[in-house]
């Protein structure tokens, strides 16, 4: 499904001066910001900016922050952790996402301040440090149920349109989950059981079947962390 994302150019560049620059090392980059409404926080990702490649990659990260520090705090217990987890994003860089920008970028759409992402690179992004060892603690307890499983993919997914928050991408062999709907269902009811226990109740995950020559397989594998069966 196409993407509609809104590109900023502060410095006015042109489409070919914009291609070109970012061909030669410049970089788009997206920031992550945290909402937190009652109960609910929500992770969003802004606007795609334009970084030369002399200026530091969170040049631009300080909209995302602010929006952070206003509303990122308020629910419990997700609010503080995700909001400080956003800021470390933001200060390392928050997301590049040049590939995908490059792969798709029209020079009609561009002259609007928009990019249309109807073909994807790199849709993924690798989890911060405290979400990644629950995320694994979770999946290795799935293996430790589950005999036949012998490796599982993780990532997030940030290839979502504004406004719309990433989400966690499981990637399980084809062989393991089987060819009958009803097996794969019964799997995947199982394994949320344990991520909502050990990981985060309210995190969205979306489980795929690792196929040979699927690209988005090739790139949660390429992309993505790992879990094996020791």
């Amino acid at each position: 499904m196409a993407t509609r994302h809104y590109i900023e150019n502060p410095n006015n560049y042109s489409y070919a001066e914009i291609v070109e620059r970012a061909k030669n090392g410049g970089h788009f980059v997206v920031y992550q910001y945290t909402i937190s409404l009652l109960a609910i926080t929500l992770r969003r990702l802004t606007s795609v900016h334009f970084i030369d490649k002399e200026e530091a990659k969170s040049k631009y990260a300080s909209t995302a922050n602010i929006i952070s520090a206003i509303l990122g705090w308020w629910a419990i217990p997700f609010g503080p952790v995700r909001t400080i987890q956003s800021f470390a994003l933001n200060k390392k860089g928050g997301v590049v996402v040049t590939q995908d920008i490059l792969l798709n970028l029209k020079e009609e759409d561009f002259n609007k301040g928009i990019v249309i992402i109807e073909e994807i690179y790199s849709p993924f992004h690798t989890l911060n440090k405290t979400e990644e060892k629950y995320l694994r603690k979770s999946l290795e307890k799935f293996m430790e149920l589950s005999p036949g499983l012998r490796e599982a993919y993780f990532a997030l997914y940030v290839n979502v349109p504004d406004g719309v928050e990433p989400y966690f991408v499981i990637g399980l062999p084809e062989d393991f989950l089987g060819t009958e709907r009803i097996f794969y269902e019964d799997q995947v009811r199982e394994l949320k059981k344990i991520l909502h226990k050990y990981f985060q109740k309210n995190a969205t995950f979306e489980f795929i079947s690792l196929k040979p020559g699927d690209t988005l397989s090739e790139r949660l594998i390429e992309m993505g962390l790992v879990v094996r069966r020791v």
